[in-house]
């Protein structure tokens, strides 16, 4: 009897199925030419390996009516092995109950079994199975850990090998207590645990892996298979330096363990080094090919585009470029937004796979032009649920949610990142109850769709959207690994519906703060008007990002003091010559000097800008508005008036509109009223700092046009009025559109505003009426009448 290891490639790990017993009943050699002589089961073996399944089974049937009682146990498994490529599940059933009484005395029966309905996804048959088998040898407990690995379960493949020792690191539920009798694990056992631990990465998988990896009876199993899963577990939980140990000590690397290695770095967003890695191999094969690809696509840069394309040219024309590699040929190129390129390689296959048209759609997608994604899902027969995932991305992005919601509803199998695509769909189209909605009928949900359940409610905050967020996070905060991405976008929900308690439990529980973390709760302190506390923060990191830097400047603005201002001066002198300061920090940086009342600060800052974006000239002319410098902000907009991006920004034409209404010369007014372009008129802000505007420049008639002309009016809009009417001794009408504006559109201001009027044209009673009439009087209130 031979005993020989078959390996396939899983995900790009090295998975090693079991020892394949082959029994040699004749002494021909199975590879000679006279098929009369081969065993069937060898000859099952041959049709397998020629992918040939149909034929397979045909020819068990035959040998099955010649004696079904005397068919070998290899050919039992080369049949279930047919039966599981051509997916005939009820042939394997019958297998299974024409072999059912040998059972017991044969455990490579059971082995086979397992396999198969473990293939088939049916876990609770194979359970069965392994329970009932009272010879559980290491060749069962292997295919046990293999299948569970396949169908998504690495906790349980950990707790079998667990079963072995003495288990102390992963917290699942130990279900194999009878792998104990297993007292040595041999290389199967070990690389598969190493596979469970990759596919389970945690600070316990991190753990068992280098205790496993230390004891005496692995390190003898020092072969190229352990190698390569031991690294690939190492870097699935974050562990670079002990795989580059591991790696160093092998005196004979393989392609697969270059494999481990690249992939490793391309997970931990270290492609550099899988790059750099790729270029010491002189035999590359299609695999490795596939992963410079991968890493190039993470590295956006002219370097790794040219790197991208050299690889590309140099291996055109060989094996190395088979579907896959293509595949992330295309994903690269479309990265690097070099969209041609990607184009000519996909219209040069002749035999375009799904992933092919996957990584187009996705590319057109990520450069913003996804009516071509589209119009390629059209051109698709068979679309599978990637594709389809992909279809509804692109028609979200177009704003077309109907017939995304269309394409999900017809879909058979929904699978849980099409229903993240739903989600992110509804929270892009400022639709966010429909993904809460969604998000509530979905049985399983993943951390993804946690983190989008959670955006969702932060963008509809309210006390409802509160409590959905703590119902949600307290049953899955123990059942779902909860990343940065999660742990922030539950920051951020929680600070949005005002709860500050609970963001900051949540924040100082967290084992791992990451950067994310710090700007959510910064962001949400500052929201929630505590910008000292976002300042205290900041001092606590180490090494903040630009997106800090901003949101310190920002805290720094809602705090004006010379304190902050010494804080601002000294934070902008640390990182004046680094890429932290980006647009966004500048920007911030000028916004927070002109709150401080550095208006010379600010304009030394801005001028010696080489690079000068739309946001900071809005900047500069709202600090000369809260500076009182109103005739510099009409100098700057002069000069940007007639730039493209000014004539599509709202915003700088109301602090354009809002410096006017502090000159109040009429004429000036006018002017800039000529200027302003229709589809910019027809904003509900810019009509109401129209009205306010001609109002403070006593043409109460332009005012009434304005107002009269609102398609809706709110209660800027009503207020607005009545200021106007109030300031220019026209209190009668200010009372009577007061009181002509239904309650629900009456704010605070708007009493204030009336109140003003009332006192400006002398009408006592009627001022004292409207003021018994407001039900919360607040200090203003008071101090009008």
């Amino acid at each position: 009897m031979s005993n020989r290891f078959v390996h396939i490639n899983f995900n790009f790990r090295i998975l090693f199925i079991l020892r394949q017993q082959i029994p040699c009943t004749s002494s021909t050699s199975p590879f000679s030419t006279r098929p009369r002589n081969i065993d069937p089961g060898q000859q099952m073996k041959l049709l397998n390996d020629k992918k040939q399944f149909k034929q397979t089974i045909e020819l068990f049937e035959r040998e099955k009516k010649k004696n079904k009682d005397q068919l070998s146990s290899f050919i039992i498994d080369q049949a279930l092995k047919a039966c599981v490529q051509v997916r005939d599940f009820r042939r394997g059933q019958d297998i299974h109950q024409l072999i059912q009484h040998r059972l017991s005395a044969d455990s490579s029966l059971v082995k086979s079994l397992i396999h198969f309905y473990m293939q088939c996804h049916d876990m609770n048959t194979a359970e069965s199975l392994f329970h009932i088998s009272t010879n559980k040898t290491v060749y069962i407990c292997s295919v046990m850990m293999k299948g569970y690995i396949e169908n998504g379960k690495p906790e349980k493949a950990i707790e079998v090998f667990k079963g072995v020792e003495k288990p102390d690191a992963v917290l699942v539920t130990l279900l194999f207590k009878a792998c104990a009798q297993v007292e040595n694990p041999n290389e199967i056992l070990i690389v598969l645990l190493f596979n469970a631990c990759a596919q389970l990465p945690s600070k316990q998988s991190l753990n068992l892996v280098k205790n496993t990896w230390e004891r005496s009876q692995v390190k003898s199993l020092h072969n190229d298979n352990v190698l390569t899963s031991v690294i690939d577990a190492l870097m699935q939980c974050g562990d670079i330096k002990s795989a580059e140990i591991a790696f160093g000590e092998s005196l004979n690397k393989s392609v697969y363990t270059y494999g481990a290695m690249m992939k490793g770095y391309i997970k931990n967003e270290t492609s550099e080094k899988a790059i750099d890695l790729f270029k010491q191999i002189k035999g590359p094969d299609a695999v490795l090919v596939t992963l410079l690809f991968k890493a190039c696509a993470q590295i956006p840069s002219k370097e790794s585009l040219n790197i991208a394309k050299i690889t590309w040219k140099k291996y055109q024309n060989t094996s190395l470029l088979n579907p896959h590699a293509l595949s992330s040929l295309i994903s690269a190129l479309m990265k690097h937004n070099d969209v041609k390129n990607a184009e000519n390689v996909f219209q040069q296959q002749s035999n375009k796979t799904l992933s092919m048209y996957g990584a187009m759609m996705n590319g057109y997608i990520i450069n913003e032009t996804s009516e071509k994604a589209i119009d390629l899902f059209k051109q698709i027969k068979d679309p599978n649920e990637v594709i389809i995932t992909l279809m509804i991305q692109a028609l979200m992005n177009c704003n077309n949610v109907k017939d995304a919601e269309t394409i999900f509803d017809r879909s058979p199998n929904k699978f849980l990142p099409m229903y993240g695509a739903m989600m992110q769909g509804y929270i892009n189209n400022q639709i966010p109850e429909k993904a809460v909605s969604l998000f509530q009928q979905v049985n399983e949900p993943d951390e993804i769709l946690v983190t989008l359940f959670f955006k969702a409610c932060a963008q509809m905050p309210s006390e409802q959207s509160l409590n959905l967020v703590q119902n949600i996070w307290k049953p899955y905060s123990t059942k779902v690994v909860c990343s940065e991405t999660t742990l922030t976008s539950l920051i951020n929900a929680l600070m949005k519906c005002g709860d500050v308690n609970n963001s900051e439990t949540v924040f100082t529980e967290s084992r791992h703060k990451s950067i994310s973390m710090y700007g959510a709760m910064m962001k949400g302190y500052i929201e929630n008007e505590m910008s000292e506390k976002a300042i205290d923060l900041f001092k606590q990191i180490n090494d903040p990002n630009e997106v800090i830097i901003t949101l310190l400047f920002n805290a720094c603005a809602q705090l004006p003091s010379q304190q902050s201002l010494s804080l601002v001066k000294t934070v902008w002198k640390k990182y004046q010559n680094t890429s932290l300061l980006d647009d966004h920090a500048l920007t911030a940086l000028i916004d927070a000097f002109m709150r401080c009342g550095d208006v010379k600060g600010a304009e030394a800052i801005f001028d010696k800008l080489p690079h000068k974006v739309l946001p900071m000239y809005g900047a500069m002319m709202k600090g000369y508005l809260l500076n009182k410098l109103p005739n510099k902000t009409l100098r700057l907009y002069h000069q940007i008036k007639n730039m493209k991006s000014t004539q599509s920004d709202f915003v700088i034409y109301l602090l354009t509109i809002n410096a006017s209404a502090q000159i109040a010369m009429a004429s000036e007014c006018q002017a800039i009223v000529d200027e302003i372009p229709q589809h910019i008129v027809s904003n509900s802000k810019i009509s109401n700092a129209l009205i306010d505007m001609w109002g403070k420049a006593g043409r109460v008639q332009e005012a009434e046009q304005v107002f009269t002309n609102l398609s809706s009016i709110d209660r800027v809009g009503y207020a607005s009025m009545i200021h106007a009417y109030g300031i220019n001794g026209m209190g009668v009408k200010a009372v009577e559109l007061f009181h002509q504006a239904p309650r629900s559109l009456l704010a605070d201001f708007t009493y204030v505003c009336v109140l003003n009027a009332c006192s400006h044209a002398g009408l006592i009673d009627q001022a004292r009426s409207i003021f018994s009439s407001i039900e919360a009087k607040t200090e203003k209130h008071y101090a009008v009448m």
